[in-house]
């Protein structure tokens, strides 16, 4: 059984850092709106507000200042 803890602990300590480097919230400034791509296509454009990015799925692609968009 004390080699089980070992294969535990880890297992543990893999998720505590996926979870921490994987959770993203990102906060989009009233100046500004995100271009998000979810597996390398077009998902939506996010204006103000927390939004939250699925990680290794969603990335930000650009992002345009308010006084360019038409």
């Amino acid at each position: 059984m004390p080699g089980s803890f070992g294969i535990i602990l880890t297992i543990v300590i893999i998720v505590v850092i996926l979870v921490y480097l994987g959770t993203r919230f990102t906060i989009v400034t009233q100046a500004n709106r995100y271009i998000v791509e979810r597996l390398g296509g077009y998902y939506a454009t996010w204006d103000v507000g927390i939004h939250f990015l699925i990680p290794f799925i969603d990335g930000i692609r650009k992002w345009i200042p308010t006084s360019q968009v038409a």
